[in-house]
C-alpha cells in the first residue's frame, strides 16, 4: 500500500519544525561546524528526507536568515507604531534604541549576515535568489510605507537612504571592527582601550553625523 501524500499544509509544518531545530543546532555552532547529518537526527529522519525539503545547508541558512529579517522589519515596525509626528531627533533616537536592541553582535541575525554575501549568496540558485529577493523586499516596502506617513520634514526617498546608510555602517563596524575575546584580553592587559572600537555606538554616532549632513545638504 503507498504512502499517503503530505498535504501542502503539513510540508509546510514539516519545514517550519527543521528550521527550528536548525535555530537550536546553530546556537552553538558555526556555518562550518554545523552538519545537515546532525540536524536530521536532531529531526528523527533519513538526510535524504531533509535534502528534500532544503537542497543545500545554504538553502537552509538563507532560509533561517530570511526568518530574521522578517523578525527584525516587524521590530522595527513595532518601534514606530506608538508614534505620531516622528522628528529628525526622534528618528534619531528611535534608530539608536532598535541598534542597541536588535543588533547585537552575538544575535542570530548578525551572525547570519556575516556570512551572506561571502557563503550564503555564492552557493544558491537563482530561482531561490528570486524568491527570496522579492518576499524580503515586499515586506521591507510594507514596513517602510506604514513608517513614511509619519515622518516629519522627511521624505520617503530621504528615509529610504538612511535606512540603507544605516544597515551599510552597521554591517560595515561590524564585519571590520568588532574584537575577539583574545583581543579583548589583550587591549585589557597592555592598556590598550584607546584602541578599541564599539561597532554598535560606533554606527550610531556616525549615522547621526550623516543625517543631519544629509538632510542639511543644499
Amino acid at each position: 500500500m503507498m504512502a499517503r501524500a503530505m498535504t501542502l499544509e503539513a510540508k509546510e509544518e514539516k519545514k517550519a519544525f527543521i528550521i527550528k531545530e536548525a535555530f537550536k543546532l546553530y546556537e552553538n555552532s558555526t556555518f562550518n561546524d554545523f552538519r545537515m547529518i546532525d540536524l536530521a537526527q536532531a529531526c528523527n529522519m533519513s538526510k535524504g528526507i531533509l535534502f528534500k525539503y532544503f537542497k543545500t545547508k545554504e538553502i537552509l541558512f538563507f532560509n533561517m536568515l530570511d526568518i530574521e529579517y522578517k523578525h527584525m522589519l516587524d521590530k522595527l515596525e513595532d518601534a514606530f507604531s506608538n508614534e505620531t509626528l516622528i522628528t529628525v531627533d526622534r528618528l534619531k533616537d528611535i534608530l539608536a534604541r532598535l541598534t542597541r536592541e536588535v543588533f547585537d553582535p552575538n544575535t542570530t541575525l548578525v551572525r547570519l549576515t556575516r556570512i551572506k554575501n561571502v557563503i550564503l549568496e555564492q552557493n544558491v540558485d537563482y530561482d531561490f535568489a528570486v524568491k527570496h529577493k522579492v518576499e524580503l523586499t515586499k515586506q521591507s516596502d510594507e514596513a517602510m510605507r506604514h513608517i513614511v506617513k509619519k515622518l516629519s520634514g522627511i521624505t520617503g526617498e530621504q528615509f529610504a537612504k538612511i535606512f540603507s546608510v544605516h544597515s551599510a555602517l552597521l554591517y560595515g563596524y561590524l564585519n571590520n571592527c568588532s574584537t575577539s575575546e583574545v583581543m579583548k584580553k589583550v587591549i585589557k592587559d597592555h592598556g590598550l582601550s584607546r584602541y578599541e572600537i564599539d561597532p554598535i555606538e560606533e554606527t550610531i554616532e556616525t549615522l547621526s553625523i550623516f543625517i543631519d549632513g544629509y538632510l542639511n545638504k543644499k
